[in-house]
């Protein structure tokens, strides 16, 4: 293993060092972004074990094949796209009842109120918590994907739309009608709380 204290720049000298056979950039970029993977995973099943193997598969991967890997131009959105994609072929593979999207049409009840949320109930009281837990149950699954990439991980709507496959115009339509459709829910207090929650 290379130099413990060895310096990356930035994230594209980490991948160009990870593709170069440097394993002590490859357990960094598993490092930085495993928890980011990890709660992603949770927005498409609450099957730990499936979306810890897929990440570790996914890892695997990248090792095997880092030579003949390209320079992503964001690190972070290649890992979010390719776990997703893992995912949707696994949970394909064990579930027969699965939408043509790969995905089931609803989340599991268990990862309907996912991490970022749950947040908001640490800091705010019982009856803010609950009810903003009741809009979130109303988005359906892609809103509350689309909502978790461009606010939890604060990334462009054009990187969101690059992720989940679909135009930039889904994605704000996504968006637009997910705020909407809360705004009936909480007021707009508790709006400007879900997203500073999810900044």
């Amino acid at each position: 293993m290379k130099n413990p204290d060895k310096p990356y720049k930035d994230e594209s000298s980490l991948w160009q060092a990870f593709q170069d056979g440097d394993e002590q950039a490859y357990e960094l970029l598993y490092r930085n972004y495993f928890s980011t993977l990890y709660r992603y995973g949770r927005k498409f099943t609450p099957n730990t074990t499936l979306i810890e193997d897929c990440i570790q598969d996914l890892f695997i991967g990248l090792w095997k094949g880092r030579q003949q890997l390209q320079q992503p131009a964001s690190v972070k959105n290649y890992l979010l796209k390719s776990l997703r994609q893992r995912i949707f072929k696994q949970t394909a593979a064990l579930t027969k009842s699965l939408h043509q999207s790969g995905i089931p049409e609803e989340y599991d009840k268990e990862t309907m109120v996912s991490y970022e949320f749950e947040l908001i109930g640490q800091q705010t009281e019982i009856e803010q918590h609950e009810r903003v837990n009741r809009a979130l149950l109303q988005l359906s699954k892609r809103q509350k994907e689309a909502v978790f990439l461009k606010f939890y991980n604060n990334l462009s709507y054009q990187e969101v739309a690059a992720i989940m496959n679909i135009s930039i115009e889904a994605v704000y339509n996504l968006i637009s009608k997910s705020v909407a459709l809360l705004q009936k829910t909480i007021n707009k207090i508790y709006i400007l709380l879900l997203v500073l929650m999810l900044g």
